[in-house]
Order: structure tokens, then C-alpha cells, then sequence
């Protein structure tokens, strides 16, 4: 069980640094080219929303005639002060609607590339491989005690 914890880790830190290093690079480069200009709306931002612990805000996006509400997955604080239906600008990539960012985070690149996302992402490959390597080291040395 520990070893699939570990495995779980590193595979977790892998994805955040593919994620924050190539995809998420790759789709504020596609909204910037051809994204579709589109206003979201403020419906909540509290503690806790989404799971997380700080504070993280639900948007709802009307785009070509439907509705998504969604917790906004970057930067929460580009809507501090914001009030409840304040609109905020957004792009969304029209041949995959759901992907949607707004132009803050867009022009910014909001943990794009080599910075904290991708740093977490390496700190928990090393917590999983570390986890491996002890449980390996332990192995050994009880099989060494019993011949």
C-alpha cells in the first residue's frame, strides 16, 4: 500500500509538471491565436470553494448559448474585490468550449512554465521516489537480519 501512495505522488508530481510546462503553455499560445472574447460571471469566492484551502472563486460562462458555472482553476486573486456578478473577460477556445481562461491569466501566463506549479510537481516526485527508495532500503536490510 505505502508503494502505491509513492507511486501516486510521483505520478501526481509528474502531471503538474507536464501540466504547468506543456498543456498549459500550449493553451494560453491557442486562446491567444483563436480564442473567442467571452464574459464570465463572479457567483461566489470564499475559503474552501473547490476544495482547496485558500480562496477560490465559481464562475458562470455563457458561450454560443450555453451556461457552464465552474470553480475557476488559476489565480483567485485577479478577482479580489470583485463583486458578487461582477463580469470578468475570458477566452474560450471555440473548438473545445470548455476550455476557457481568462485574458488576465492568458496575457499572463498564470503558472505557465518553470515556476511554483511546476516546483510542487518535482517536490512530490522526490516525496515518492524518496518513499521507494526507503522502502527498497528497508527491504534489503530485513532480508540481510534473516539469513
Amino acid at each position: 500500500m505505502f508503494a502505491l501512495v509513492c507511486l501516486f505522488f510521483a505520478g501526481f508530481g509528474a502531471h503538474m509538471i507536464w501540466h504547468s510546462t506543456v498543456t498549459l503553455p500550449h493553451t494560453y499560445d491557442r486562446l491567444e491565436r483563436i480564442g473567442a472574447p467571452a464574459t464570465a460571471t463572479v457567483d461566489k469566492c470564499a475559503p474552501g470553494l473547490g476544495g482547496g484551502r485558500g480562496v477560490a472563486c465559481r464562475l458562470t460562462l455563457n458561450y454560443q448559448g450555453s451556461a457552464r458555472t465552474w470553480v475557476y482553476p488559476e489565480n483567485s486573486r485577479q478577482f479580489q474585490g470583485l463583486p458578487i456578478g461582477a463580469t470578468v473577460s475570458m477566452l474560450v477556445d471555440p473548438g473545445h468550449p470548455r476550455t476557457a481562461y481568462t485574458v488576465t491569466d492568458v496575457d499572463a501566463r498564470t503558472n505557465a512554465g518553470f515556476g511554483v506549479v511546476a516546483g510542487l510537481g518535482f517536490f512530490f516526485i522526490c516525496l515518492g521516489l524518496s518513499g521507494i527508495a526507503f522502502m527498497t532500503w528497508l527491504a534489503r536490510r530485513f532480508r540481510g537480519l534473516s539469513a
